[in-house]
């Protein structure tokens, strides 16, 4: 009996917008675009392709949602390079949490093994003005809880000025993309605030920067891992 043929389907050709995110992507990938430059306007952009327009703005929407473009609207409006941020990764990752993919234990998970790494870089690279920022964002965080309110962005924000601490970009992107989604998680969830427990989250951010302000990479550490932990413990009780 002759053996069945394998039949594959035929390959469809790169649809005509995908062409024009190409070479826009790497125009910006090259330098030729860089932040802050304006695109030309989509009926020159149009003519220039060879398409018509809501071919382009099919293309300049795929490049927004991917966060290389902002679209901007008005007499000044049209579509600019983006400077690199965390938007997109922090929208990916919402997005998979929503979606059953990736768990609250997740995320701490990957915090603990990315923020050990950046905690130990910025007790060795901080600067002084990194320290007084990490010290004026307890502070900050100490007075909202007195005033009887939650400092979440204050508290979210404290781990971004580590990130900076540690003077390496790709640490800042990551955990900023990271503590967005803790922000929406926290913020889709009606909770009464807990000051007894917040007041221990500001305790422990001072045991952080004390140990980052000693240079003492391991202390820092020790003293971010018991953070976190506690953190996770404290979110899973939420998510239930």
């Amino acid at each position: 009996m002759a053996k069945r043929p394998i039949i594959f389907d035929p390959i469809p050709t790169r649809r005509i917008f995908e062409e024009i995110v190409g070479q826009i992507r790497q125009r910006i990938y090259d330098g030729e675009l860089k932040p802050g430059d304006r695109l030309p306007g989509e009926r020159d952009l149009a003519i220039q392709f060879g398409v018509g327009r809501t071919v382009v703005r099919e293309a300049l929407r795929t490049l927004e949602e991917g966060g290389l473009v902002e679209i901007k609207k008005g007499s000044d409006g049209g579509a600019f390079v983006k400077k690199a941020d965390s938007s997109a990764a922090t929208r990916s990752l919402t997005t998979l949490i929503h979606l059953g993919h990736i768990t609250v234990d997740d995320l701490t998970e990957a915090r603990i093994w990315l923020e050990q790494v950046v905690i130990e870089h910025a007790a060795r690279h901080r600067t002084e003005e990194d320290l007084r920022r990490l010290d004026e964002n307890i502070r900050q965080s100490e007075e909202i809880v007195k005033q009887g309110v939650v400092p979440r962005k204050a508290n979210l924000d404290f781990h971004v000025i580590l990130a900076e601490a540690a003077k390496n970009p790709i640490f800042v992107m990551l955990i900023e993309s990271l503590m967005g989604v803790l922000r929406g998680f926290l913020e889709e969830r009606e909770l009464e605030p807990n000051l007894e427990y917040i007041a221990t989250v500001s305790a422990s951010h001072r045991r952080i920067y004390e140990a980052v302000r000693d240079g003492d990479p391991e202390r820092a550490r020790q003293a971010l891992l018991g953070h976190l932990l506690d953190i996770n413990a404290h979110f899973s009780s939420l998510a239930k």
